[in-house]
Formats: C-alpha cells, structure tokens, sequence
C-alpha cells in the first residue's frame, strides 16, 4: 500500500493495530493519563478537517511554524473521503472529494507551557483553518452570525427549520448555544415524567 505513496522513508513508523483498536484509540490515551493522574488536567484539545488542496498551506503555517517541538500529546492526521460521509448530519466538512481530519490532543502538563499559552495557539491555528477554508469540529461559537458562516446559508437554513418542527423549545444539546430556548420550555425531566405518566394511566 505504501509504494506509491511519496514519504521520506526513513521517517517511516507503523504499528499494527486491530480495527477496534484503532477506533478505540483516543480512550488509551485517556487510560494512559489516568494512570499518571494526568487526565484531570486541562486539555484543550483542537479538532478540525482541512481541504486536501490546502493541506500543503496548512503544513507551512501550523506544523512548520506554530506547533511546538515538546508538543505534550498526539496528534493524528488522516485523509477522509468526502463521498463515504452522510451529508444528512449536521457535521460540517469542507466541500472537497477528500480532506484531513487534524486532530491536536495536547494536555496541561506540570512542566509544559500554560494553558493561556495553549489557547492562543489554538485560536492562531483556528485562524488559518478559516482561511484556508477547513471547519472546526464541534466549535464554541456564540453568536449567530458565527454559525450561519459555520454551516453556510443554505444548510443553515434547512437546519433551523428543522429545528423549529422537531425541538420547538430548543431542549436538545443546550450547550452549543445555537438556539435560545422559548419561554416556560418543558424541561427533560418534565417531558419524561410527562412520557411516564401517559403511559402509566
């Protein structure tokens, strides 16, 4: 598999995993930091996806130049075929046939940089990834505007829409901030109670 792809080979490191293993990945680093009790410390971890086209651009700026050399955890770089993806989610990936999922899994530790220090980086990395047209993954953003750019007019659109017919009072996923809730909303455990007492009588 690897012989037409261009690499330097000498930098060639690979392990053979199973494919569970290979799914389940992220929580061995979790055990991993457990077990120096170093999961409880802040992780500012940074997900993103990457035009292939912009992969080239990406490197230059953050691999090259803003990623230190003691990074202080992983990072996983793999392409990602846009056809293979479900366009029903609300996901937003970049509009190319394949992209990079760019993940830095960095933690605060004892005697690496701040965690000031680290969301700057960030926010610098997340900067470039605007401008070479990639999408943050799961990102915190908390106005409006910021979303509507996020998942483009159309879908954005079509997702508000569909928000309104099935979570009218905004209960699902309060945390992302992107819809404010109605006034008097049932709450969950209204609605559950409310499910249970129907079922009941």
């Amino acid at each position: 598999m690897l012989a037409p792809l261009r690499f330097i080979r000498s930098l060639l490191f690979n392990t053979d995993v199973s494919y569970f293993k290979f799914l389940n990945r992220v929580h061995d680093v979790e055990l991993s930091l457990r077990a120096q009790q170093l999961w409880d410390v802040p992780h500012p971890w940074l997900d993103m996806f990457i035009p292939a086209s912009s992969m080239t651009t990406f490197d230059s700026l953050v691999f090259q130049q803003l990623v230190p050399v003691e990074y202080g955890g992983p990072i996983f770089v793999y392409p990602v075929n846009r056809n293979k993806w479900d366009r029903r989610t609300t996901i937003v990936v970049p509009d190319e046939e394949v992209f990079y999922l760019v993940a830095f899994l960095r933690n605060e530790l004892p005697s690496g940089p701040s965690l000031e220090s680290m969301l700057d980086e960030n926010v610098k990395i997340l900067r470039v990834c605007e401008d070479l047209n990639g999408k943050h993954y799961l990102p915190k953003y908390t106005e409006e505007e910021q979303w509507k750019q996020h998942f483009g007019c159309e879908k954005w659109t079509a997702f508000v829409q569909h928000k309104h017919m099935f979570d009218p009072h905004a209960i699902l996923a309060p945390r992302q901030n992107m819809f404010r809730r109605n006034q008097n909303p049932l709450g969950l455990d209204q609605l559950l109670l409310l499910r249970s007492d129907s079922a009941s009588s």
